[in-house]
């Protein structure tokens, strides 16, 4: 039930309009070089720029997985072959370029529909 809460408080801290990115990489388990390395960035920080926040705002959603899955399972399901992703891996493509169909992905498998 805790664990629960938890991700339920940290989903709901991901919906406002102003998105950290150390917020969306702790709730993916990720570190933020980590998170930053997905991003093609280096660890600079940030800006509240629209593009920014868009690009946070797909990783938000991609982070709703932890309704289902703890940091470490997250963190695999990144990394693993996916055939509805031509068999690539989440993580994969979104160094790509492709963060918001993974995003889709990420929501259509918590809505129990995925294409």
């Amino acid at each position: 039930m805790k664990r629960l809460s938890d991700v339920c408080t940290t989903n709901s801290s991901l919906q406002a309009d102003d998105l950290s990115a150390r917020e969306v990489a702790a709730s993916m388990g990720l570190s933020v070089s980590e998170f930053a390395k997905l991003l093609g960035r280096r660890r600079q920080p940030m800006s509240d720029e629209e593009s920014d926040q868009t690009a946070l705002a797909h990783f938000a959603r991609i982070a709703g997985l932890r309704a289902v899955l703890s940091a470490s399972e997250l963190r695999a399901w990144l990394d693993m072959p996916n055939e509805l992703l031509e068999g690539n891996s989440p993580t994969a493509v979104i160094r790509e370029g492709g963060v918001e169909t993974v995003a889709e992905l990420a929501e259509d498998m918590l809505s129990g529909s995925p294409a």
